[in-house]
């Protein structure tokens, strides 16, 4: 059975939205992203990666308790000494990532530094 579109906006007929595989989670990730809606249609976009803002200094992650729906408490950033089988995992996806990425010829070792 097909997904529905959402209620809250209007599917727009007709047009070809491209996404990507993330190689590391799977997720698609769209080309572009909409960043204004009016009245339930999507009337701006943007390119999805220039819209997430990419940081030198992310921390590995982060923990916080839930607190009810919706609501989470104690929110704190994590290095990976402080999730280890986290980290072990997806090292080991992001390593795969790329050597799926170089086999492929979608990416040299020299583009590695």
């Amino acid at each position: 059975m097909a997904a529905k579109p959402s209620p809250r906006r209007k599917a727009s007929l007709g047009v070809q939205v491209v996404s990507a595989f993330c190689p590391v989670c799977g997720h698609s990730i769209p080309e572009k992203r909409a960043t204004e809606h009016i009245e339930g249609k999507t009337s701006e976009t943007q390119d999805y990666f220039d819209s997430i803002e990419w940081r030198d200094d992310q921390p590995f992650g982060m923990a916080r308790t839930a607190a009810g729906p919706n609501s989470f408490t104690d929110w704190h950033y994590l290095n990976p000494e402080d999730a280890p089988e986290l980290y072990d995992a997806l090292r080991q996806r992001v390593i795969d990532a790329v050597k799926l990425w170089i086999k492929r010829g979608w990416i040299q070792k020299e583009e590695l530094g």
